[in-house]
């Protein structure tokens, strides 16, 4: 089974993208509940066959990093919740569909493979082209390839050096900041923790693929997961105060 009719790299993070949204909603409610018994397995197999290593690597280790920041009984269930989607796949699939992942994942080999290797070109040559201009930068694309480097953070050091990237740095730091205060807080709707784990999983995903200018959803998530965490929390200390008003007056 291939996707020969439509980009499977595509494919791979899109259908990766709502398996994520239906982890973080199992559970919730009865019907999301179903959705997502349904809707799963059909997606874990669009994802399995896309055979896009960094779907594999990105969403899973956006998942992983989700499970880890969980404080107390929420990460115990998503474990548990994680551990019955595995049973349920090997249950219904043997270990077929891991055969095919990890075969994908083997084929990371700089001297087999052909996109490994030209990936790794790209880096070196991103990285000599930051070292010849490390405080300003120079270079749009990495001119070996006359291609971006498939790295944005490298492409951000070789485009505009060590200064210029450091409102990108800013940017990330507060963007981090944000995921691990709106997962850990547990308070903030489905909305900020499912922009919070799409952009670790669009953080993971730029070490290896996409452009900086070209990356939308890397900027969108990390955008919505920032304002979130300084909007909404805002919002949650506005509507406390009237609550610790009451309370006072009552002490009185």
């Amino acid at each position: 089974m291939t996707l020969d009719k439509i980009n499977p790299i595509a494919m791979g993070h899109t259908a990766f993208a709502f398996l994520i949204y239906f982890f973080l909603v199992l559970g919730k409610t009865k019907k999301l509940t179903i959705q997502s018994a349904i809707l799963g397995p059909m997606l874990l197999l669009v994802v399995v066959f896309s055979r896009s290593r960094g779907a594999y690597i990105a969403g899973a280790g956006a998942l992983l990093i989700y499970i880890l920041l969980l404080k107390g009984s929420k990460r115990v269930f998503a474990i548990l919740g994680a551990l019955v989607v595995a049973m349920a796949i090997l249950a219904s699939s043997g270990v077929e569909l891991i055969d095919v992942v990890i075969a994908r994942l083997q084929t990371i080999n700089v001297d087999v493979d052909q996109s490994t290797m030209i990936r790794s070109q790209l880096f070196g040559g991103a990285w000599r082209q930051f070292l010849e201009n490390p405080v300003f930068g120079r270079y749009a694309v990495e001119m070996q390839f006359n291609f971006y480097p498939h790295n944005i953070y490298l492409e951000s050091l070789m485009a505009m050096g060590a200064l210029g990237s450091l409102p990108f740095a800013v940017h990330i730091v507060l963007a981090l900041r944000s995921t691990v205060g709106i997962i850990r807080s547990g308070k903030f709707p489905l909305a900020a923790v499912l922009a919070a784990v799409l952009f670790i999983r669009e953080a993971i995903a730029g070490m290896a693929s996409g452009s900086l200018w070209g990356n939308s959803l890397f900027w969108v998530t990390s955008a919505l997961t920032i304002s979130f965490w300084y909007g909404y929390q805002g919002f949650l200390a506005k509507n406390r105060h009237p609550e610790i008003e009451a309370y006072e007056g009552r002490a009185y």
